[in-house]
């Protein structure tokens, strides 16, 4: 008897340090670095500037394309959930963003704004 309540004390105290091991574990690769709130409100903030993979029509024209803030915020007022993906393509010679949203019904959808002036151009099921 004295047996097996060491064994069962024992089997207990592996679990506690064991679930304490991975509790540790996914926090340490799940929380982001306490650096990276500010360097997230930096970029968040920052206007966006056409790069090589934009087209050279679009560069020449020498604006800036309304900040990546901006651009969420208007896609999370057309389709509240999470940002899963954000991209700055090129589509009929103008920059625009692409913005993967879960959406809070839990089907992927797709907002696509115009990334000069932040209009809603096409909202679609991804």
């Amino acid at each position: 008897m004295l047996i097996a309540a060491g064994i069962f004390v024992g089997g207990l105290l592996a679990i506690a340090i064991i679930s304490a091991a991975s509790i540790a574990i996914y926090a340490h690769f799940v929380t982001p670095p306490s650096y990276w709130s500010e360097i997230s409100q930096t970029l968040l903030n920052q206007p966006v500037k056409p790069t090589a993979r934009v087209a050279e029509e679009i560069q020449d024209q020498g604006r800036s394309l309304i900040p990546l803030r901006r651009a969420l915020e208007t896609a999370a007022r057309e389709v509240p959930g999470e940002v899963l993906k954000v991209e700055l393509e090129r589509e009929h010679g103008r920059a625009v963003y692409e913005i993967k949203i879960l959406a809070q019904n839990g089907q992927v959808r797709e907002v696509s704004l115009d990334a000069r002036n932040g209009e809603i151009i096409e909202v679609e099921d991804d």
